[in-house]
């Protein structure tokens, strides 16, 4: 069993460099960020909760974890999640493509649909359908991105154009018929963030 750690990078947390360094240092496999372009004030979704001061303040999941990433030789880093609707395909793909080169190939793509109604439709995105396009090969967001990333790889003694990344992880609670691409899901998370900087990172292979 391999064991990471998810955080909400802010100016007020420890810094991607030191975890990253600590983490890699005592065994770990893997440090997933965060992502939240902003939570748009007022809001409905979610109105009678008051979610914590991070999910204001989190900083763009790719600056902290090249900062990881160059702090580090075997700590895989990885979006936990990247809100791939909310995001420009081709730049992100160059992102991604960009990332997973700076590290030697350990970044892992994580990505999601997100649940904040209004930060979602603030990016254009209708709520309602946000998941279709990311669960439908070859018309979605994971799969554009691949094509713009256009990083070949050795996959089973085939060459193909595949995802920059080692590999792109779905967040779904229930499993997700997915191509050659896609190689796993991200459960969402039931429970409570424990502490102040860390949630429980969970990752099943599918």
């Amino acid at each position: 069993m391999e064991f990471g750690a998810s955080i909400f990078f802010t100016d007020y947390s420890i810094t991607p460099t030191e975890l990253a360094a600590a983490m890699e240092e005592r065994g770990f496999d893997s440090v997933w960020a965060a992502e939240h372009s902003h939570i748009p004030v007022p809001r409905r979704t979610r109105a009678d909760s008051e979610l914590g001061k991070r999910y204001y303040d989190v900083m763009d999941p790719f600056v902290t974890l090249t900062a990881a990433a160059c702090a580090t030789k075997r700590l895989k880093i990885a979006t936990g999640i990247c809100l791939v609707i909310q995001r420009d395909t081709i730049q992100t793909a160059k992102l991604v493509a960009s990332l997973d080169q700076v590290s030697g190939g350990r970044f892992l793509f994580g990505i999601g649909g997100g649940w904040n109604q209004e930060e979602i439709e603030n990016h254009g995105t209708v709520f309602a359908t946000r998941m279709k396009g990311q669960r439908s090969p070859p018309h979605t967001e994971p799969a554009r991105i691949m094509a713009h990333a256009e990083i070949r790889v050795q996959n089973n003694a085939i060459d193909a154009i595949v995802a920059a990344a080692q590999q792109i992880l779905i967040e779904s609670a229930q499993p997700v018929r997915h191509g050659r691409q896609v190689t796993g899901t991200l459960p969402q998370l039931q429970t409570a963030p424990q502490g102040p900087l860390f949630r429980s990172p969970v990752c099943e292979k599918a």
